[in-house]
């Protein structure tokens, strides 16, 4: 009975686990009035819907500076990014496109970043991100070697590209 009871536990839990795992889940937010992403994203997620309609339009519009790029292509050794976005914000509209124009025109590993979205209160329901503090969204973490270098909050002082080159130099 207490084998078959612990199997069943262990059933359950790796079933949590790898739901957690299944990127672009969808849930409806009664503030934003829409589905929104939640969890564990990636670039197809944010490319599909009302946020995917603003993501292809203001990725091509945008034009990042060649010299600031190469000067982060400079400092990309050991660089990890978590993007914690929603897609039913106006800024996340508007910077992960520039964000991702930035990162394919330094040729940047996609797999060195991480996306996370919230819901209008900032949870995940399936992720913890209770350790990152986020307060405003899109917040841009970055990591040399596992280790916080810096953040951008929200939308950029500067350009993106000049903000993420003073982060990561």
């Amino acid at each position: 009975m207490k084998l078959r009871n612990i199997l069943i536990a262990l059933f359950l839990i790796s079933g949590v686990a790898l739901y957690s795992q299944i990127p672009n889940r969808k849930i409806y937010d009664e503030k934003a009035g829409q589905n929104v992403l939640i969890g564990k994203c990636n670039r197809n997620g944010l490319k599909t819907g009302n946020f995917g309609y603003h993501f292809n339009i203001k990725y091509k519009e945008y034009n990042p500076s060649a010299a600031v790029l190469e000067k982060i292509k400079e400092h990309l050794d050991g660089l990890t990014v978590t993007v914690v976005l929603g897609t039913w914000c106006s800024d996340s509209e508007i910077q992960l496109p520039r964000f991702f124009k930035i990162m394919d025109m330094v040729n940047f590993n996609e797999k060195n970043i991480s996306l996370i979205g919230v819901d209008t209160k900032k949870q995940t329901y399936i992720t913890d991100i209770s350790d990152l503090e986020i307060k405003l969204i899109p917040t841009f973490i970055f990591y040399r070697n596992g280790k916080e270098i810096g953040r951008i909050v929200e939308t950029p002082k500067r350009s993106l590209e000049k903000n993420i080159f003073k982060k990561i130099k």
